[in-house]
């Protein structure tokens, strides 16, 4: 049953399917069975790249018919709240302490742009660091493309589903070994 849930809820469901087309690049999958509507997978990518903001003709038409969005994740104020908390370390460790005065500094001067106090980004976990170095590109280079889906989502009042929860998202990154962490930063 589990397995079975897995593979549903990755599945954006009940767009409509168009005869003949094949799919030569890219990463969208058609999925059918007898006697339901046809779905679509399509692989996307938590950057910003400017390369990858317009979605290829067949994604778009299979988008422009969906009924409904399922993402991975799909983010609210609690979990940006929960997300926040759970990137701060609560016990004395501090940023610098555990990646050095220089990595810290280079993390500060990079992270400017957002606006976090030096204060706040001594308390974050490398994978809370991490997280947030993305964002001072956006402008630069656009909005993630799956982010673009959620707006465009929105817009149009798609009933949205996600396949993971913030806890099992922060999960992911809090089970990192520090020195996992320290290497992806």
């Amino acid at each position: 049953m589990k397995r079975r849930a897995f593979v549903l809820s990755g599945l954006v469901a009940a767009l409509p399917a168009w005869a003949g087309e094949r799919f030569e690049r890219g990463l969208l999958w058609r999925v059918t069975k007898d006697g339901v509507r046809p779905g679509h997978v399509y692989g996307t990518i938590h950057v910003a790249d400017a390369r990858l903001a317009e979605l290829p003709a067949p994604v778009r038409r299979a988008f422009d018919g969906a009924r409904s969005l399922m993402l991975e994740f799909v983010p609210d104020g609690y979990a940006r709240e929960r997300f926040l908390e759970a990137a701060m370390f609560l016990d004395r460790q501090t940023l610098e302490g555990t990646i050095g005065k220089p990595d810290f500094e280079r993390a500060m001067e990079v992270l400017q742009p957002i606006g976090l106090a030096r204060e706040v980004v001594n308390k974050l976990k490398p994978w809370g660091v991490l997280l947030n170095l993305r964002n001072p590109q956006r402008a630069a280079q656009g909005v993630p493309l799956d982010s673009q889906l959620l707006e465009a989502a929105r817009a149009r009042r798609l009933p949205l589903s996600q396949i993971e929860g913030v806890e099992e998202q922060i999960f992911t990154f809090d089970e990192f070994p520090m020195a996992s962490q320290i290497a992806l930063l």
